[in-house]
């Protein structure tokens, strides 16, 4: 189901991972093509990972408003685009999966 739309946000994610690695102690461990591989969803992996999204934009929130310099900021800032741009197409895509 939409595996375009699944590689798209699993690449985003892995950019995000590398975008992430200076400010963490422990390297991105797997691929894009790893992330998404061959894998069959539900309506229910579809819900659990609007919920993931939804907690992945107020944790990045968090962390941009404790940023120390703009340039974080607008890092996390980035990040939270992207996150909610996820959200949409998961949420259009369990409108499709009814």
């Amino acid at each position: 189901m939409f595996p375009y739309l699944w590689e798209s946000m699993a690449s985003d994610e892995y950019r995000h991972g590398q975008m992430l690695y200076p400010y963490i102690s422990s390297p991105t461990p797997f691929s894009v093509e790893e992330a998404v591989g061959s894998l069959q969803f539900t309506q229910a992996d579809v819900e659990e990972a609007i919920q993931g999204e939804l907690m992945a934009i107020a944790g990045y929130a968090e962390l941009a408003a404790m940023a120390c310099t703009l340039e974080e900021r607008m890092m996390f800032v980035n990040i939270i685009g992207d996150e909610y741009g996820h959200l949409r197409l998961l949420m259009t895509m369990q409108r499709f999966c009814r």
